[in-house]
């Protein structure tokens, strides 16, 4: 897949974030509470809601089952014996591993204060006891497709820097490759023309020969003949001007039907 399809897969991730809603089923979600009815009821409607949910009911195993399989999302409780919510998520924050899982404090604190620090310390949302269960859910579903979201543009990212990684050593490769090819050219002191097979200059060399008389003397020793049946019209100072005509119009005659038969025997050989 090329660079720009790797683009193309990207601009169509980010069109599907008009409806966040369109999230992959079977979300792994995290209900952590220390009350045994909430936990019942959230996890019955998020189970019919088609998700696979899990519960604790304190902060230490909500670390142990985090890091043994990451969730796609947590709904944490902040009142809880032992180490509260906040304490939590700053240790899940911490983490590699699920720094990136997204977390929604449930609580029945409602100072703004608690609000502001519950989203100072990594919280995605807060929502405040009692609660509407449609609207947890609903919230729920929108941080879900954010976060599968985010993982497929991490994804995307991996593969993208792994094709520009290929793509820079595939051209440190060729740009090797065309260094050596010049080093070779620039070893040979003679004249050298492109020459297409209807006989058209489509580029030429001549590093080293400007002068008229220094190229028939060139094209004189190739051919073991006297310089004065191969002369080179308007080539006193060789230029761009020779580019798209053929060598019948450049060189002379017998020199055009010459270089024409062994750029023949090159086709057919």
């Amino acid at each position: 897949m090329t660079v720009k399809s790797r683009f193309a897969d990207l601009q169509l991730l980010f069109l599907n974030m008009i409806n966040p809603l369109q999230i992959q089923p079977n979300s792994y979600i995290l209900i952590v509470d220390d009350i045994p009815n909430n936990v019942q009821l959230l996890s019955s409607l998020l189970v019919q809601s088609g998700y696979s949910v899990r519960s604790a009911m304190s902060g230490q195993k909500t670390l142990k089952m985090a890091r043994e399989n990451p969730p796609d999302l947590i709904l944490l409780d902040i009142m809880m014996p032992g180490m509260s919510g906040y304490e939590v998520c700053q240790q899940l924050k911490a983490i590699e591993q699920t720094k990136n899982i997204p977390i929604i404090f449930l609580s029945a604190l409602d100072a703004p204060f608690d609000k502001v620090k519950a989203f100072e310390i990594g919280g995605v949302d807060y929502i405040t006891k009692p609660f509407e269960i449609s609207e947890a859910i609903a919230r729920g579903k929108t941080h879900l497709a954010l976060r599968q979201i985010q993982k497929q543009l991490s994804e995307q990212n991996i593969l993208l820097q792994q094709e520009i990684h290929d793509r820079m050593i595939a051209q440190a490769a060729l740009e090797a490759s065309e260094a050596k090819q010049r080093a070779l050219l620039d070893a040979i002191p003679d004249l050298i023309l492109r020459i297409a097979g209807d006989g058209t200059i489509l580029d030429y060399r001549c590093p080293q020969m400007k002068k008229k008389e220094q190229l028939d003397r060139r094209f004189a020793d190739r051919c073991d003949l006297e310089i004065e049946r191969f002369p080179v019209t308007d080539l006193s100072l060789l230029d761009d001007t020779i580019l798209h005509k053929t060598v019948e119009a450049v060189l002379s005659e017998d020199l055009a039907v010459w270089m024409m038969y062994h750029v023949e025997q090159a086709i057919e050989t």
